[in-house]
């Protein structure tokens, strides 16, 4: 896999969530994306993803400076738990962008199903215009 591609994102990672201020510093710009998959509820308080021809996922192509990589990686690859919890995977955007994205490594089988795009359950609960479409 190219090193040099944007990451896809679609849950904590996102704009403004958890784990966002670990990787802003090295961002260059980002968009709105959508890869066919499907999000499930970890019931850990983040989403787990398993890519493939069913279903779309919303989330953020994440495009960083060059030079950059590498460090934004490194943290992603920490905070994913990669090789452990998640695997890094090459995805096609919707419109035909390659990215790195993050795909759980477990059978999700077990767990419910989300409609994407994610929200943290605090603000499904607390902002009722926020839930899930």
């Amino acid at each position: 896999m190219d090193d040099t591609l944007p990451v896809f994102v679609y849950g904590t990672l996102l704009p403004g969530q958890w784990y966002w201020s670990r990787i802003n510093r090295w961002v260059d710009r980002w968009e709105p994306a959508e890869v066919h998959g499907k999000l499930y509820d970890t019931g850990l308080g983040y989403p787990a993803a398993a890519f493939g021809p069913e279903g779309r996922i919303y989330g953020v192509l994440v495009h960083f400076r060059p030079g950059t990589h590498e460090a934004a990686r490194d943290v992603i690859d920490e905070i994913e738990g990669e090789g452990t919890e998640y695997r890094r995977v090459e995805v096609e955007t919707i419109s035909g962008t390659k990215a790195a994205a993050y795909e759980w490594i477990r059978d999700p089988s077990a767990l419910a199903q989300v409609m994407s795009p994610w929200r943290p359950i605090e603000q499904q609960v607390s902002d009722p215009d926020a839930a899930n479409p």
